[in-house]
């Protein structure tokens, strides 16, 4: 399963949750500002991040990138389509700000990936490598926010089979 980030308006987002009858046509949405691509690897960038905020249940972290709240259209049913509102946003980027790319280097334990089965199911081979593609996803994840935060714009996570590898990374949409 992929998961893709997406960066929209406020305003944008409403009408897009009334409207939109398939990821297609939230992804493909023109007004989508800027998008992530996190691939599958997003299982295990998640359980970095929230494996020290464990101990802090009401981290926004938690919802980075599983977004809190849910599409209601029964059409979306087919994929996980959640959204994150601005002041959340606000308060995931503040909370990613504060952990340093050497900190969530620290995190990464190729031992507890494998025992929780997350992909790509064998890490430890080539450590240096996967450690340095993690640490890239968590900027990228932290540049995102941060962009999302300084224009004031929701995020919507969605995460399907059917998302293909199309999705550009960190990519202004053209207005």
């Amino acid at each position: 399963m992929n998961a893709v980030l997406l960066a929209i308006e406020p305003n944008d987002l409403e009408i897009l949750m009334l409207e939109a009858q398939s990821i297609d046509e939230i992804y493909h949405a023109p007004s989508i500002r800027s998008k992530l691509n996190l691939g599958e690897t997003w299982q295990s960038l998640q359980f970095l991040l929230t494996r020290s905020a464990k101990q802090h249940q009401d981290s926004p972290l938690v919802f980075a990138i599983e977004a809190e709240y849910a599409f209601a259209h029964p059409a979306l049913a087919v994929a996980s389509v959640r959204y994150n509102p601005v002041v959340e946003v606000e308060e995931i980027a503040k909370e990613l700000d504060t952990i340093s790319t050497e900190q969530f280097k620290h995190q990464f334990d190729p031992e507890q990936l494998n025992q929780n089965k997350l992909f790509p199911f064998h890490w430890g081979r080539d450590v240096e490598k996967e450690q340095a593609e993690l640490a890239m996803l968590f900027v990228q994840l932290k540049n995102f926010y941060e962009l999302a935060k300084q224009h004031n714009y929701a995020v919507i996570s969605l995460h399907s089979q059917q998302i293909m590898s199309d999705v550009y990374y960190m990519t202004q949409a053209s207005s």
